[in-house]
């Protein structure tokens, strides 16, 4: 085993290195370290544990990812996006496994390959969109909190469709189908609430006790208690670990626990998507390239055309529709997860495993211009669509608030009451431009973008240590900071006066655009390494003469640490301690002092 980690280790580092080079994404790095390290590539030194050793790699790195997207599972976030991601996410899932299903179908594959192609065409990739959006600076965009707790979502649904394809791949009827869909939900009903009583109680019980390490050590500890206990049961790993990773998200300990677990979920993530690239079979790929190109037409049209709908349907506006749907064309981790339990229970077709991986690159490469063209196809549909439709679609959404005096508006914010209340709003709201008393472009100031988006404090950044007034955000950047996160501690509408720390995370309140500008000025008001490379502190004993620079000045007078970043840390008096020295003290001839300083500067 230790070779084979030894040989994923080494040839992940020197490939993702190159893709980082390449400014691409890195699990595609992860995915070709794994072809080049499986049994078929003949040119450099495989695995030698064979099919089952990346078997075991691949079991133990999605035990280990799917905890940690557990642990991003939030119930509180989703309830927060209110119905809307719970709509599109139906919809989107719905919509992609119905063609996954009929493109296999298309192809004469049998019906199992079919029923999993839909599955695996369903789940979109949290990680490589979240990658996406970090490296293309869109995370401070509104549309992308909607992607993620869509991608939240899906991976719930994706955690019950994997018992729904491991029954149908059993052989089971549709009774018992049924009835390991209600043992699943018994099974999560009890995780959950034994989870929530137990392991916040233990947290808070040994608090005083956990070290970083500790921390780390219980962690993963549950999670592979929660995983074993959840396959003795009949259900898998993945469930298991993703169910303690949902429950420790709720804790007041959950940011230690991401900062301490996150060096081993990028650790076992990268295993995860070496052992997806080792199944890689080039012959394979040659002689199923037509399918493969097909099924990424599926997924780049489907979730441009059919996810941009669910999530217009779904509640949101036109342009923040496009950008969510452009978002998700691609397949990623889970449809991995999937294709791994239908190769290791021996149910789909060799050749559907290469295919998905294929897909899926491709895919990823896809995605960022994707992402991307989201706009430009927004003003093509405004052109296209009539003027009356396009202001509806403007303006369609399901939280949106018209402040107007309209009697309507003091509705109870339900589903139908909320649709009525913008019908009407809408013609109260054209009835007021027509009179005139309100601008021709009301529509657009009344669906401002304005929302709050979090953002981290680098370590190194040059705001730390300065007040929100010194920063003058508000007045620079149009900005306004609505909460300070630090540790366990939340400073709601921070004062003045307070000041910025490392690793802070501060909700801030403005527009896409404004939140953009931000960004990266946060990201790039960091100190300059190469600018100080200080030589290292030494402590130095000296005795003063007449011909050193301190004989007849005093501290005030020599200015040590401006001009020569120095300081004294005391006076020699013959007793125990280092007597302090006053700014006024005049050094005297055979006076002993002990200065600190930089190395060049202290002679």
């Amino acid at each position: 085993m230790i070779q084979d980690l030894s040989l994923i280790l080494i040839v992940a580092g020197l490939v993702t290195l190159l893709f980082s080079k390449l400014k691409q994404p890195v699990v595609l790095g992860y995915i070709v370290a794994g072809f080049l390290v499986g049994p078929n590539m003949p040119y450099i030194p495989s695995v030698i544990s064979g099919s089952t050793g990346i078997l075991s790699w691949a079991e133990i790195g999605v035990t280990f990812l799917m905890f940690c997207l557990g642990l991003e599972f939030s119930v509180k976030k989703i309830i927060k996006q209110g119905l809307v991601p719970m709509k599109a996410a139906v919809l989107t899932v719905i919509s992609m496994f119905t063609i996954g299903f009929f493109v296999g179908q298309a192809f004469n594959w049998d019906e199992t390959n079919c029923i999993f192609l839909g599955g695996m065409l369903a789940m979109s990739s949290t990680t490589i969109i979240y990658k996406a959006f970090t490296d293309m600076h869109l995370s401070q965009q509104k549309f992308t909190a909607t992607v993620m707790s869509v991608l939240i979502l899906e991976d719930i649904f994706g955690i019950i469709m994997m018992v729904v394809l491991h029954t149908i791949a059993a052989g089971s009827e549709s009774g018992n189908i049924t009835l390991s869909l209600l043992s699943i939900m018994a099974f999560l009903l009890i995780s959950f609430s034994a989870g929530i009583f137990f392991v916040p109680a233990l947290l808070r019980r040994v608090r005083g006790l956990m070290t970083q390490e500790t921390l780390l050590i219980t962690s993963l500890a549950l999670c592979c208690l929660m995983a074993f206990t959840s396959e003795e049961l009949g259900f898998s790993t993945a469930l298991g670990s993703f169910i303690i990773g949902s429950v420790m998200s709720e804790t007041s300990e959950i940011e230690r626990i991401k900062r301490v677990v996150e060096p081993v979920k990028d650790l076992f993530g990268a295993i995860f998507f070496v052992s997806v690239g080792m199944l890689v079979d080039p012959a394979i790929l040659i002689n199923y390239a037509f399918p493969i190109l097909t099924l990424v037409l599926a997924i780049i049209i489907g979730q441009s055309v059919f996810g941009s709908i669910s999530y217009f349907l779904a509640g949101e506006n036109l342009k923040s529709a496009l950008c969510c749907g452009f978002s998700m064309t691609q397949i990623g981790e889970f449809s991995f997860i999937i294709a791994t339990m239908g190769v290791s229970e021996n149910v789909i077709s060799n050749y559907l495993y290469p295919v998905v991986v294929a897909v899926s690159v491709i895919t990823t490469f896809t995605t960022p211009y994707l992402i991307k063209a989201a706009v430009p196809a927004y003003g093509v549909l405004k052109k296209i669509l009539p003027k009356k439709i396009a202001d509806y679609c403007d303006n369609h959404s399901s939280d949106s608030i018209i402040f107007l005096d309209n009697k309507y508006i003091s509705m109870p914010f339900n589903e139908i009451n909320s649709q009525i209340s913008k019908i009407a709003s809408r013609f109260y709201l054209q009835s007021r431009i027509n009179a005139g008393s309100l601008p021709q472009n009301a529509y657009k100031i009344m669906n401002r973008d304005i929302h709050i988006s979090e953002f981290t404090i680098p370590e190194d950044s040059l705001w730390i240590g300065k007040t929100l007034m010194e920063l003058q955000l508000g007045t620079i950047f149009s900005v306004h900071i609505s909460s300070i996160l630090r540790s366990n501690r939340r400073i709601n509408i921070p004062m003045a006066d307070e000041r910025l720390f490392p690793g802070d995370r501060i909700q801030v309140i403005g527009s896409d655009e404004d939140l953009s500008i931000f960004s990266k000025a946060l990201m790039s008001a960091l100190y300059n390494v190469e600018n100080h490379n200080a030589e290292d502190m030494t402590l130095k004993q000296i005795c003063i003469n007449k011909n050193s620079i301190f004989y007849g000045k005093n501290l005030i007078e020599l200015n040590l640490r401006e001009n020569y970043h120095a300081m004294v840390v005391g006076i020699e008096r013959g007793e125990k301690k280092l007597s302090t020295i006053a700014p006024d003290y005049v050094f005297q001839e055979n006076d002993i002092i002990w200065i600190v300083g930089e190395k060049g500067n202290i002679t």
